[in-house]
């Protein structure tokens, strides 16, 4: 049979998310003392935080370790809880625990408390948004936020730099009642600036450190999963490009959902490739990643990609969300490559749960096409790049301009080198090249993950390794918790779905969550 995972090539590159980085852990390590360009200012909140005792926030602690979404909104509405004081602990945490630690949060929002407080006025006044009305969400600083925030992409030559207006997904979160409380950090231009690359390092914000031990954090959504397995928020928003989501999801142990091609808009996110760039959601639980996709999903007028692509979202609604979803299921298992120990053991865990959800599990061969998605994304960033700046008014123009900034003091601004930048404004597909190259990798992509769904006749593909077949084909991707290796390092479980079916692959995750029960929170020190 053969696998799921990315083929193997002579040269290994890093890409946005990639899963398979050498040596990532020791890199990490050696990367975890460079001091970076912003880190978290508490000054906002530091006469709140003064005025808390710490045994109400160890209270907190206690109240809050296992709380759903909706679980938080019964206590608001209890009156035991407040956004404000939700938010005010969620910032103790981070100043306890992030600062100087696992660095996955490079801003706090300093109106946070304001907006918390006007959701707390709101909700006195018997008005509420709905499941995240006064929620405190996290979001990657590659999205664009028209408040006193910075969007950086985690590089140096976006340090100073401010969207003209809020992304659509930012705007739909602030609708929802979200309390945005900060952005957190992320593999430098979403992982895609040089081929020796860190996962989770950027200029901006340093190196972001996996808060279950000495692993891979995974990239390029690290500080969204760092931070959330951390709560240092309720859930935040990743995006995707190859594994950029669902990656650190893995390993951090948390729920990542790269949702259909489309589902989510790319308004105002800072881009390597139209062809499979996304945001979705990443928590801790199925639940809360289903109220934030159904809070961002949505036809935007600045992304054409979303005109027509519909997906039922509002499904976790409903009392007994997920809990028979995988009843009489067909799931196909992609052969996994067992790359390290203790895959085996979890991968039997992993079945078992399966079975006890009323799955039926069988074996199938998955063959990915071979697609060039090096020169797409090449060509993606540089045309991307460029269209971001001049519709936001950045500080340069180009990517050639990005590579003539970092020249000037490589030493502090592209430590690990920007040959994938250089590589791309030296591209030479031309855009008609793209449109095709692009139109021709989505069909076959899109083949080949239909073609086995229907001659095994499946409901879900299910995988610990995934393929660029999903990101092309504009499948929607889930990653759940899985287990754990011997050395306490997490494993995430990939599903995946026909197009537009992220509701029921959703639905299918919770049940899945519900019988395996495999996730655990990491201890912090």
């Amino acid at each position: 049979m053969t696998t799921s995972s990315v083929p193997v090539r002579r040269k290994r590159v890093p890409l946005a998310g990639d899963l398979y980085h050498p040596r990532q852990a020791a890199l990490q390590h050696t990367l975890r003392t460079v001091t970076p360009l912003r880190t978290p200012d508490f000054a906002p909140f530091e006469p709140e935080l003064s005025r808390i005792p710490p045994a109400d926030l160890a209270a907190l602690d206690g109240r809050l370790c296992d709380a759903t979404i909706p679980e938080l909104q019964r206590l608001m509405e209890a009156g035991t809880l407040t956004a404000a004081e939700l938010t005010l602990y969620y910032v103790a945490r981070l100043r306890r625990y992030d600062v100087g630690r696992l660095q996955s949060v490079v801003e706090l929002n300093p109106e946070a408390l304001a907006i918390a407080a006007a959701m707390d006025a709101e909700r006195r006044a018997g008005k509420t948004r709905g499941p995240l009305h006064g929620i405190p969400v996290l979001i990657k600083d590659n999205i664009g936020t028209g408040d006193r925030m910075h969007t950086t992409a985690g590089a140096a030559v976006l340090l100073d730099a401010r969207a003209d207006r809020d992304a659509f997904i930012v705007t739909r979160l602030r609708e929802a009642g979200a309390v945005l409380l900060g952005k957190t950090n992320l593999s430098e231009w979403a992982n895609f600036m040089s081929d020796r690359s860190s996962n989770g390092y950027s200029t901006v914000g340093g190196q972001t450190r996996n808060p279950y031990g000495r692993f891979d954090i995974g990239g390029s959504s690290s500080g969204s999963g760092a931070s959330i397995a951390a709560r240092f928020a309720a859930a935040a928003i990743g995006t995707e490009t190859y594994g950029s989501i669902i990656s650190p999801s893995g390993q951090c142990s948390l729920v990542g959902h790269k949702p259909t091609h489309g589902l989510v808009s790319r308004d105002k996110i800072i881009p390597i490739t139209d062809a499979t760039d996304t945001a979705g959601p990443m928590a801790r639980n199925v639940i809360d990643a289903s109220i934030l996709l159904h809070a961002i999903a949505g036809q935007d007028a600045n992304d054409p990609a979303t005109a027509g692509v519909s997906a039922r979202t509002d499904i976790f609604a409903a009392p007994d969300f997920g809990a028979e979803a995988l009843r009489g299921a067909r799931v196909g298992w992609l052969q996994h490559d067992p790359r390290r120990s203790g895959d085996t053991r979890v991968r039997q865990a992993t079945l078992a749960a399966l079975r006890r959800a009323g799955a039926t599990v069988v074996e199938v061969p998955f063959a990915p096409p071979q697609v060039d998605y090096m020169s797409i994304f090449r060509f993606g960033i540089r045309a991307g790049v460029a269209a971001y700046l001049a519709a936001t008014g950045g500080p340069v123009e180009s990517l050639d301009d990005v590579i003539a900034f970092n020249r000037r003091d490589l030493r502090r601004r592209a430590r690990r080198g920007q040959q994938l930048l250089i590589d791309s404004a030296r591209e030479p597909l031309s855009a008609q090249g793209y449109t095709e190259l692009v139109r021709t990798g989505r069909e076959v992509s899109l083949a080949a993950v239909r073609s086995t769904l229907a001659e095994h006749r499946l409901d879900f593909l299910m995988s610990f390794r995934t393929s660029f077949a999903f990101n092309m084909s504009g499948a929607p991707l889930l990653s759940l918790p899985a287990g754990y290796l011997d050395s306490g390092e997490p494993i995430g479980l990939l599903m995946s779905a026909d197009l537009g079916r992220d509701g029921e692959l959703l639905a299918a995750g919770r049940a899945f969550e519900l019988a395996s029960r495999a996730r655990r929170d990491p201890v912090l020190r």
